[in-house]
């Protein structure tokens, strides 16, 4: 196996797909969880304002169940990024023991 010196233009092509496919992926998780969130707080109490929760409440419900979401995300594009076969080369685990 040949092991390939870490150019610029390797590293942002990793880069890159990491930074797209983890933002909108996040952006994505995010929107979805916030939506059904507030979807379903909004149909089962109604406003906020009649409802006696405090729009800061609902946030922090979201905030709560997208992050964990968004982090798992993260580590499933960067196992995409290890299985991906890019133009000249791929990214490989090798072990340091011999």
């Amino acid at each position: 196996m040949q092991e390939l010196e870490a150019t610029w233009k390797r590293v942002i092509t990793i880069g890159w797909l990491i930074v797209w496919r983890g933002s909108l992926g996040g952006l994505a998780i995010g929107f979805a969880i916030g939506f059904v969130v507030g979807f379903i707080f909004g149909f089962i109490e109604g406003p906020p304002a009649t409802s006696g929760r405090s729009p800061e409440t609902v946030s922090l419900i979201i905030s709560a169940l997208t992050v964990p979401a968004v982090l798992a995300w993260w580590l499933l594009v960067v196992l995409m990024a290890l299985r991906k076969r890019y133009k000249g080369f791929r990214l490989a685990l090798v072990s340091t023991t011999e």
